[in-house]
Parts: structure tokens; C-alpha cells; sequence
């Protein structure tokens, strides 16, 4: 149980802090690496974003309007395209930049919206019963994971490229 009482400006500066790591790396995509794969079974830049987006749009309102029970992806994906998400299938860098701004948007006018009695407000689902504020973490956590991921995938590709060493720490 976290039990961490999280008041809106902090919520929206950690979120503020995640997207400044988040921004610079995906600053150095090509429309290459969105679907490169060091092997068959990787995820692509294009999977983890999708995957973001679907969080942001689809799980965000749900957690917001107090809904616990697990819902299948297409539910959520409904949801994500009721909120303004199109969706980046086929979709080269620059119309994905686009949709990542509109989705950045979209979560700091969620979290603009919320008061400190929302945050605070108790949430059984999966982590237990916490304040909202603690669930509305998870989803900065969620930045800086999947920041870390695109950031793996575009210093594997970069090393593949170049024949470079690899080195580890």
C-alpha cells in the first residue's frame, strides 16, 4: 500500500519532468526507427507508443471516473478513439508527433482538471485501495518506462548501424 497523498501541482510537475526526459529522447526518432526491430519478437517505437496512447486515452478516463473493473484492449481502444486518439498505424514521424502532442495535451488538461480532493479520493483496482493520485502516478511512471524502452531501441539500432562495441556497465 502506497499510501502517498499526492497534491495536483506535484502531480503535474513530476509529469512535467517525464516528459522532458520523454521528449528529448523520442526527439531523436526517424520515421526508420518507429518500426525497427532488433529481432522478430521486439517491440517497435510505433507498439510503445500505441501502447501509451491507449493508457492515456483509453485506462486515464477510466480510472478517473472511478471504473475497476479490468475491460478488454478493444474497450479500451474504443474508449481512446471517443477521446480523440486516431490512431498512429501507417502513420509516418511527423503525423506521430503530432498525435503525441495532442496526447500530452490531453493528459496535462485531465490532470489540469482534477482537484486535490479528487486525488485524494480512495481507488480499489489493482494496486489496492489508494487515492487516485497514487493510480495517476502510475502513468507518469509509465512515461519514463516506456521513455527508457525507445531510448534501448534507438542505442541498440545506433550500435547495430554503426558496428559499434557495446558496452556494459
Amino acid at each position: 500500500m502506497l499510501g502517498y497523498y499526492l497534491e495536483k501541482e506535484s502531480l503535474i510537475e513530476f509529469t512535467e519532468k517525464a516528459f522532458h526526459y520523454f521528449d528529448h529522447t523520442t526527439n531523436n526518432l526517424t520515421d526508420e526507427l518507429l518500426d525497427w526491430k532488433s529481432c522478430p519478437e521486439a517491440n517497435t517505437v510505433r507498439n510503445i507508443l500505441g501502447h501509451l496512447f491507449v493508457e492515456w486515452y483509453g485506462v486515464l478516463p477510466k480510472v478517473l471516473s472511478g471504473i475497476t473493473v479490468d475491460e478488454e484492449i478493444s474497450v479500451l481502444k474504443t474508449r481512446a478513439h471517443k477521446c480523440g486518439y486516431v490512431g498512429i498505424d501507417g502513420k509516418n514521424l511527423e503525423e506521430v508527433r503530432i498525435q503525441l502532442e495532442g496526447g500530452k495535451r490531453y493528459l496535462f488538461d485531465m490532470f489540469g482538471k482534477l482537484s486535490n480532493d479528487d486525488l485524494a479520493r480512495d481507488l480499489d483496482w489493482f494496486i489496492g485501495k489508494e487515492p487516485v493520485g497514487s493510480y495517476l502516478l502510475v502513468f507518469v511512471k509509465e512515461i519514463c518506462h516506456h521513455e527508457g524502452q525507445i531510448a534501448a531501441i534507438i542505442g541498440l539500432h545506433k550500435r547495430i548501424n554503426e558496428n559499434s562495441e557495446i558496452i556494459l556497465w
